[in-house]
């Protein structure tokens, strides 16, 4: 059986991570800096994910780019979209505002040469890139327009709104399991149970199928975070996944009810319906980037609270800073911490020459944390009035999920905050997931008091 280890092919890994970046819409090693001249700098981080000190605090290694080249071509990176070597990176936050703009660059995924990888991977490969090619995240325009607009009408601020009870009432069920322990695993008891209870909810899959949902959906994250996961065993998951989906819409489409789903299969403009492989990969895309984000945003704002006593502290005497601590929570420690594009021509951007089918690195995380936007963009301070952070995206790809998101993390950590007088770091400490590009916890104990 084939599994996904650090010795396996790296193309392999690239691609799969790649995609991953790519969906929830990696400086490698002595990278040349082109900004007038060449600055020769050692940067030993790369996709094996064995760079502790990179996936703990990325953020000086940020600082010093942006100061000193914050448009980096990285001669020894290797894409898993193309054959050439070589990626553009953008750190500075006016630099990526302006190239989410810029529709020279495009969000769509390059057909894969398959006879790159080894026949016995193939398939799965295949399979990977089928579903992600139907989902909106990897489309350009006119595509995206036409699907965010129809998905906008189904999925829009009174769905979110409508579910504001049914959010609290998962919040206050999770809680109760715990109230009677001294010690919590975060992520694993509330974090990851939390936004998979909402989304499927929301979708409109029962209840008695969450648990399944969640370990489809593990299994997909898992993959794409570096896990040592078998590939066969996560194409029959995958596979598995997207059958259930299938049963679902054509059980909506026989018994329309009043969930996101019916409304997704109903809605229409000027005779325009979203087709069936539409749906079955806007779904997919809702679910996964419904539970990963969240997970990560309540992981990463948690841990900076415990970090930060005083602003816990503040948030406990001033509740009513809820939403804008968790505007600071989403710029501070940013969950997806870059996302790629691809230049669909040539294109002199501030006198560097990136050519057609280049690939290009857009780092939020370094954005978030740019001095010139961002007040002490090192400090964690949830009175922070100015934050035009770009946590969930910008421009016509900005997520459309995030309202959805804040409004969860809003009513998690005020009734958390109610509701456990006092938690504090477990002596073993947090521990930080494997994947470079998306920031998050795998373990975060509690003690209860």
């Amino acid at each position: 059986m084939q599994v996904l280890r650090q010795k396996s092919p790296k193309i392999i890994k690239l691609t799969i991570l790649m995609i991953f970046l790519r969906f929830l819409t990696l400086i490698w090693v002595n990278s040349e800096y082109i900004s007038g001249k060449k600055i020769m700098l050692t940067l030993d981080l790369n996709l094996d994910h064995s760079n502790q000190e990179f996936l703990d605090n990325p953020y000086p290694i940020f600082a010093k780019l942006r100061a000193e080249s914050p448009v980096v071509w990285d001669t020894k990176f290797q894409t898993g979209y193309s054959n050439g070597v070589g990626a553009w990176h953008i750190l500075s936050y006016a630099d990526i505002q302006t190239l989410l703009h810029d529709r020279r660059i495009s969000s769509g995924i390059p057909p894969i040469d398959l006879e790159r990888y080894p026949p016995e991977v193939r398939k799965f490969i295949s399979q990977l890139f089928s579903i992600t090619q139907k989902a909106m995240v990897f489309s350009d325009p006119p595509k995206h327009t036409r699907l965010r607009s129809l998905v906008g009408k189904a999925f829009n601020p009174h769905a979110v709104e409508h579910m504001r009870p049914r959010i609290q009432e998962i919040v206050d069920g999770l809680l109760d399991n715990l109230q009677d322990r001294t010690k919590i695993e975060f992520i694993q008891d509330f974090a990851e149970q939390l936004p998979i209870n909402v989304v499927a909810d929301l979708i409109g899959f029962p209840r008695e199928d969450h648990h399944r949902i969640k370990n489809w959906s593990t299994s997909d994250v898992g993959l794409f975070g570096g896990a040592e996961i078998s590939l066969e065993s996560a194409y029959h998951s995958r596979i598995e996944f997207l059958n259930y989906i299938q049963e679902q819409i054509d059980r909506r489409r026989q018994h329309p009810g009043t969930d996101l789903l019916s409304a997704l299969i109903a809605v229409q403009e000027e005779g325009d319906r979203l087709s069936n492989a539409e749906l079955e990969g806007m779904v997919w895309s809702l679910i996964l980037a419904g539970y990963e984000t969240t997970v990560n945003i309540l992981g990463n704002g948690f841990l900076a609270f415990l970090k930060h006593p005083e602003q816990l502290q503040l948030l406990r005497e001033n509740p009513a800073l809820v939403e804008t601590a968790v505007e600071e929570m989403l710029r501070y420690d940013t969950t997806l911490i870059l996302i790629h594009r691809i230049a669909k021509e040539d294109l002199d951007f501030k006198g560097n020459f990136i050519k057609a089918g280049q690939d290009i690195y857009l780092w939020l995380g370094s954005a978030n944390r740019d001095p010139d936007v961002f007040a002490n963009p090192e400090q964690f301070d949830i009175t922070r009035q100015h934050n035009p952070h770009i946590g969930f995206g910008y421009g016509i790809h900005l997520c459309l999920g995030a309202p959805l998101a804040r409004l969860e993390v809003q009513i998690a950590l005020r009734t958390i905050l109610q509701r456990l007088p006092e938690f504090h770091l477990a002596p073993e400490g947090y521990q930080r997931g494997s994947n470079p590009g998306v920031r998050g916890l795998k373990s975060l104990p509690l003690i209860l008091s």
